[in-house]
């Protein structure tokens, strides 16, 4: 049975929250005092392109912790993408971070 965008939407939503993801409004981390601010970090994807967190200033980014070998990672990925293309027009990013694997592996996923 297919779930229409809206369902699928909730399903991304609580999926996310149960997983190792964790939704960062960067730029503003400092809206309660008791807050700090997200430490600095920089990663190279896939190409070898260094992405950094202040790439994403000023937006909502969801980082997302994943691996090819854990199967509610892979069961997300495609209700992560669908949160994507839903806030296509909105500053909304996702960083999926596979730290653990070759990139071939990687790639090849």
């Amino acid at each position: 049975m297919a779930l229409d965008v809206s369902q699928r939407v909730k399903n991304v939503l609580f999926t996310a929250f149960l997983s190792l993801a964790l939704v960062l409004p960067v730029g503003n981390l400092l809206a309660n005092a008791d807050r700090e601010p997200a430490k600095k970090f920089s990663l190279n994807d896939l190409t070898g392109e260094q992405i950094a967190l202040e790439d994403f200033q000023g937006q909502v980014l969801l980082v997302n912790f994943w691996a090819t070998w854990c199967p509610p990672c892979v069961h997300e990925l495609p209700s992560i993408q669908a949160l994507k293309d839903h806030f296509s027009d909105q500053s909304f990013e996702v960083l999926a971070l596979n730290m653990g694997e070759r990139g071939k592996d990687i790639e090849n996923f």
